[in-house]
């Protein structure tokens, strides 16, 4: 399975997640940012977000892998609460709504990763 992780860029990912309103003072953003890279490289990373993606992420910041769920989640439901609403509606194509269903942490990543793989 071909992916386009030479296509895109860090920074590109953290455009996305700037205009949906992730803000970017949250430890989290940093961890979401990391772990698009690390999925959009190796894709089946998104299997294992609790034993793997997690550890992974955790190793690289030498924190433990409950900080970084927390860490995101915390950021994702920020996002949600205070976040640019159309662009959230654009990216999700309304199958979440930002005023009621905030998404999991795989659900967002997952959609990420679609978003910038069929771009």
């Amino acid at each position: 399975m071909e992916t386009k992780t030479s296509v895109v860029t860090k920074k590109e990912i953290q455009d996305v997640l700037l205009d949906m309103g992730v803000p970017e003072n949250l430890i989290g953003s940093m961890y979401l940012t990391h772990a698009l890279e690390l999925v959009l490289d190796n894709p089946r990373s998104m299997t294992k977000l609790v034993d793997g993606l997690y550890v992974d992420i955790g190793k690289r910041f030498n924190v433990k892998s409950t900080s970084v769920e927390r860490c995101m989640r915390h950021a994702i439901n920020a996002t949600w609460k205070r976040g640019n609403v159309p662009y959230i509606n654009t990216m999700f194509r309304y199958c979440l709504s930002p005023q009621k269903d905030v998404p999991t942490n795989s659900q967002f990543i997952t959609r990420l990763y679609y978003y910038f793989t069929n771009e």
